[in-house]
């Protein structure tokens, strides 16, 4: 029950987080986003459980939004996430990409987001 609204909590704050997030709070929070998909979650505190669940969030949501703009096909898809890719698969390539150029820490987290799907779910 305290998971639950600590989820709810954390996705209502996500409304109002900081739009200076660095792809460094992006690649710790997937980080703990990969544990809690694993079912590593048991040693997650309270705040680190509400970092996974921002990272799982902003994954599915931009998730939707390649979903859409391929449905309504406005020349905007940036991404093609075939439909079998799991949440945890998506975090996966997110943090792969970070781990692979270190400078993206310092960029603003929705752009190195954006950036990970774009080179990991290319349109054909």
């Amino acid at each position: 029950m305290i998971r639950a609204s600590l989820a709810l909590t954390a996705l209502l704050s996500l409304s109002t987080a900081s739009t200076a997030e660095t792809g460094l709070n992006l690649y710790q929070s997937c980080k703990l986003a990969q544990k809690a998909i694993s079912g590593q979650h048991d040693g997650l505190s309270n705040e680190q459980f509400m970092k996974a669940i921002q990272c799982a969030s902003m994954v599915e949501g931009m998730r939707y939004m390649a979903d859409l703009y391929r449905t309504i096909d406005q020349g905007l898809i940036l991404a093609c996430i075939p439909d079998g890719k799991s949440t945890g698969d998506i975090v996966d390539s997110i943090v792969s990409y970070i781990e692979s150029d270190p400078e993206l820490l310092d960029m603003d987290e929705s752009m190195v987001a954006t950036s990970a799907l774009t080179r990991s779910y290319k349109c054909n």
